[in-house]
């Protein structure tokens, strides 16, 4: 199913949703297990990463951690 799919389908009840923004400038690699079970015990349904700056250069692993724990 292609993403475009996924996001008109997560839409079209119309109720509201919740995204987090995880920002790599302002936690550690370290912490994104937790920030990722958090998210999923307050039920958020999107994960936004990025920020103004996102200094670190390491965004894959980042994204990798993310994506094992959700």
């Amino acid at each position: 199913m292609s993403k475009k799919i996924v996001l008109r389908e997560t839409f079209s009840d119309g109720r509201k949703k919740f995204a987090l923004l995880i920002d790599p400038d302002k936690y550690s690699l370290a912490e994104i297990p937790r920030i990722a079970e958090s998210a999923e015990q307050a039920g958020a349904d999107f994960l936004f990463y990025g920020g103004s700056l996102v200094i670190e250069n390491n965004h894959r692993e980042y994204i990798k951690a993310l994506k094992e724990k959700c």
